[in-house]
């Protein structure tokens, strides 16, 4: 039973598709713009409060008070949007010339 658990195959993989590569962009922008916001938020702070909300608060208490690691986790979701984006256009393209053979 674990070795079928274990195959993975192209019935378990999600077709590729427009909607999945406006998706990505779309989690790659926001990531990015939340990025950029915060760096100028954090660089920006002449006070010591800083208007954040609360699960960026959690993330930013649990690391100690760095706000790279809360940059660092809007960096990762950008990153992975655009790569979420990248991967769909590639298999959609290798999908188009697959049919056209």
């Amino acid at each position: 039973m674990s070795e079928h658990l274990n195959k993975r195959g192209p019935e378990t993989d999600d077709p590729p598709s427009w909607g999945n590569v406006v998706a990505g962009l779309l989690l790659g922008i926001g990531g990015a713009i939340l990025f950029y916001s915060r760096y100028t938020l954090f660089q920006h702070t002449e006070n010591a409060t800083a208007a954040i909300t609360r699960i960026e608060s959690l993330v930013y208490q649990a690391s100690g008070k760095k706000a790279i690691v809360l940059l660092a986790v809007y960096a990762v979701i950008s990153l992975s949007g655009f790569y979420l984006a990248i991967s769909n256009i590639v298999r959609l393209y290798k999908v188009r010339s697959k049919r056209d053979n």
